[in-house]
């Protein structure tokens, strides 16, 4: 793994996304600390899982590093994709 991410906080932003995107915080710490893929953007992270019971696929989150090791996350997403 690239990196650990052992504690993080949300920006309003982000957590009025995970409850729109139904995200439970229990998903969202999977991802979080086992990630399948992880897209680096700048000073940005863009980290993404997979999940079989979740008809929306794969759910990413966009991330940056905070002050005293705590991670900033900026946004979540569901039915994520890259395109070329």
């Amino acid at each position: 793994m690239l990196f650990e991410i052992e504690k993080w906080v949300l920006t309003h932003h982000a957590k009025v996304r995970q409850f729109e995107r139904k995200i439970a915080n229990e998903d969202l710490e999977r991802l979080l600390k086992n990630f399948d893929s992880c897209i680096y953007q700048g000073s940005k992270y863009i980290l993404v899982r997979h999940f079989n019971d979740r008809n929306d696929n794969k759910i990413a989150a966009v991330v940056v590093p905070g002050d005293k090791n705590v991670w900033v996350i900026l946004t979540v997403m569901v039915n994520f994709q890259v395109v070329t």
